[in-house]
């Protein structure tokens, strides 16, 4: 990512901008240029790339060139502390005379077998367009570490495109990708962010982890200092990074304005009967799409028949390790169980251990379990049957591992007897922070079936998509939600809770009540058939 019309490093900083001591070679000819974000995530084919980007293998300058990656960790979407990859991001930078904008695209790009997030940068100067470059990006879903995969540049004279130089693609004559971010960075840490040999070989090494700054968007502090420099040039480029926010400075250009993704504006609810279901010929593939239009593969690590009669430990979690349960009703994990071909969820009015009196839990246990696989997008389908009682039966989706996130999907929320809610389907999605939002907020949704849902079995659905998120109900769409959020990897959850403030508190006389799953079933697209 070269800004190749510039010819000094540290001029031009725009009047009041405060910036910090820094090391810079303030005679070099060219700059070496590096634009950054914060967060994202699917694709990919699982094989192990040994010649990349990373932090195993150091050439003879020191900085790491190889490191062994396995693709099927590799996602267009994910979230870096100081890099982000999510659609609709974007940072305004200025300098005197010229500015610099870096937008997070929704499109991807398959680089070097690996589906990549676009990110777009556009330069003017004095009021006219010089350069627009489309870089690609994917982020390790384990690691978090965003790695670079080349670029497509132009370049512009009197609004026409005169020039490319510096595009590469990792694939394509020699080039390999590099890595543009850690994960959890480490002053010292010094690594290649491309090679691309003969055309960008730009390196460079954390050089502290404590900077403030001050620019017209703010004043930040404990900032990451990033010097680049290149062997195929001289000089040396200084980028700052701000935790939760991303890139604030890049050299000269100092950040103005950001602007995030918006909430959702397009959303759609069912309002009546579903009409005619489709028909079930295969158990392959999602029951609204039994011609597998929609190239599904399965994903083994959140499908489950619950066959036998013990629960399959390799996939599952019982409980859930940041939760106890909402009060009064306490999970326990022996209301977890698998009989008669089904996962069996129940509720019991019965009394709590002592310690847990103390916290608000008395009279009521209930139920919860989540996979030992996050996953991201997909179609997650199941076939279930709440209980029949005021006790929540819940399918959802919740607690990523992505720093300074916390989402959360809601397939349905089911009070099966709960007075006003016997026939309500609920659906959710909520933000419960981001890297800059800490105010909760949701996008809720109902839709009111013609059928009491916990009388009988039923197939819901979710297809979870970069640009829309589709909740089913025996194979018909009852909600579409734009995604502007929910693009990182999270666990499949089920569990029943006591809500009092919603559903009321249970009758006795309807415990125990058990929510039972009959099948869960996941699958990815072609190639993301990887767990992203």
């Amino acid at each position: 990512m070269k800004r190749r019309t510039r010819t000094e490093t540290t001029s031009r900083i725009p009047k009041g901008a405060v910036p910090f001591s820094l090391r810079e070679n303030r005679d070099s000819p060219r700059v070496i240029h590096l634009r950054v974000l914060t967060s994202a995530l699917p694709i990919a084919a699982a094989v192990l790339i040994v010649a990349s980007a990373g932090r195993i293998a150091a050439g003879a300058d020191a900085f790491a060139r190889t490191f062994p990656v396995d693709k099927a960790n590799l996602a267009s979407a994910g979230a870096n502390p100081y890099f982000t990859l999510q659609p609709g991001y974007r940072l305004h930078f200025e300098a005197e005379g010229a500015t610099l904008t870096v937008t997070v695209l929704r499109e991807t790009k398959v680089v070097d077998g690996v589906e990549t997030r676009v990110v777009e940068e556009r330069e003017t100067e004095d009021g006219q367009l010089i350069e627009i470059s489309r870089n690609y990006f994917a982020a390790d879903k384990t690691t978090s570490d965003v790695y670079y995969f080349g670029e497509d540049v132009d370049i512009y004279r009197d609004g026409k495109v005169v020039a490319h130089e510096g595009a590469w693609l990792s694939g394509v004559d020699g080039a390999r990708f590099g890595m543009m971010m850690p994960g959890k960075p480490r002053v010292g840490d010094k690594f290649y962010q491309e090679l691309a040999p003969e055309i960008a070989m730009d390196r460079c090494e954390i050089a502290a982890a404590d900077d403030r700054i001050k620019t017209p968007a703010g004043s930040f502090k404990d900032c990451l200092r990033a010097e680049e420099t290149s062997p195929l040039e001289r000089g040396m480029s200084v980028k700052v990074f701000a935790p939760g926010l991303g890139m604030v400075r890049d050299d000269e250009f100092l950040l103005v304005k950001v602007e995030r993704p918006a909430r959702p504006a397009e959303i759609f609810n069912r309002r009546g009967p579903l009409g005619r279901t489709p028909r079930r010929v295969t158990d392959a593939f999602p029951l609204s799409d039994q011609e597998n239009r929609g190239r599904w593969v399965k994903f083994e690590p959140m499908s489950d028949e619950f066959e036998g009669d013990e629960l399959d430990l390799t996939k599952w979690n019982v409980g859930l390790y940041w939760w106890k349960g909402r009060q009064p009703a306490l999970f326990s994990q022996k209301n977890v169980t698998v009989s008669e071909g089904k996962l069996q969820l129940t509720m019991r009015k019965e009394q709590v251990p002592e310690e847990f009196q103390q916290r608000g839990y008395k009279d009521y246990t209930s139920a919860a379990l989540h996979t030992k696989a996050r996953s991201g997008y997909g179609y997650y389908e199941v076939k279930a049957r709440p209980m029949n009682s005021a006790g929540s039966s819940s399918f959802w989706f919740q607690q990523d591992g992505v720093p300074g996130w916390r989402t959360e999907i809601d397939v349905f929320e089911i009070g099966g007897k709960a007075k006003g809610f016997e026939h309500k389907v609920n659906m959710n999605l909520h933000v419960f922070r981001t890297p800059d939002e800490k105010q909760h907020w949701s996008a809720g949704g109902v839709w009111i079936a013609p059928w009491r849902p916990a009388d009988d079995y039923h197939v819901y659905g979710l297809e979870w998509g970069l640009d829309e998120i589709k909740y089913f109900v025996d194979g018909v769409v009852v909600r579409t939600v734009e995604n502007t959020h929910w693009h990182q990897p999270l666990f499949l959850i089920f569990d029943s809770e006591t809500m009092p403030d919603w559903f009321g508190v249970p009758d006795d006389g309807d415990l125990p009540s058990t929510f039972r799953v009959e099948y869960v079933r996941a699958w990815k697209q072609g190639s993301s058939a990887d767990g992203r």
